[in-house]
């Protein structure tokens, strides 16, 4: 079973002069220590576009540690198995549902009071369930569905998560 959690925490370089993100963790039990692997792509990667963001990977929520946001994708995917039939919503419910309680227990213990964006799926259903593990005020817990992969749609979802930074008291830059 995957559980995966993209944690962004973001870092004031200036008091009241807005933010960057200064540090990327990444949380997945997939063996062989994907995470690291795909921290270090990043690490890697961050000179490339003239960034100095900082990253780690880990199996373990300790790197969540003091976490302000977190993106949460941790779920199985709806694939065809062998057999070539697809799970149903119901099944991948159920599933989804044993990993977005872990990741609950890792939000709790690690970043409490982080921002939370989920995209796994079935989302209506994740949100909730992270909604009633965590008892979040309503505006630090939301879901995101869209195709993110075109370009319009992710520039989209960027402006809007700009924007609500914003209207949160924060100055994007």
């Amino acid at each position: 079973m995957r559980k995966k959690s993209i944690i962004l925490r973001y870092i004031p370089d200036t008091p009241g002069a807005g933010f960057y993100i200064g540090y990327v963790a990444l949380v997945d039990i997939k063996e062989p220590d994907l995470a690291k692997g795909k921290a270090l792509d990043i690490a890697e990667g961050s000179p490339t576009i003239g960034s100095d963001v900082k990253s780690s990977g880990a199996k373990e929520y300790n790197v969540l540690e003091g976490a302000e946001i977190i993106i949460n994708t941790a779920g199985v995917p709806r694939t065809t198995r062998p057999d070539g039939t697809i799970p149903t919503r119901e099944e991948l419910l159920a599933t989804n549902l044993k990993i977005t309680d872990a990741v609950s227990e890792g939000i709790q213990k690690y970043c409490p009071k982080a921002i939370i964006i989920s995209v796994a799926n079935p989302l209506d259903a994740i949100v909730y369930r992270l909604y009633q593990n965590l008892n979040p005020p309503k505006q630090k817990l939301m879901g995101m569905a869209a195709t993110i992969t075109a370009t319009v749609n992710w520039a989209t979802f960027l402006n809007l998560f700009m924007e609500w930074f914003g209207r949160a008291g924060l100055r994007p830059e």
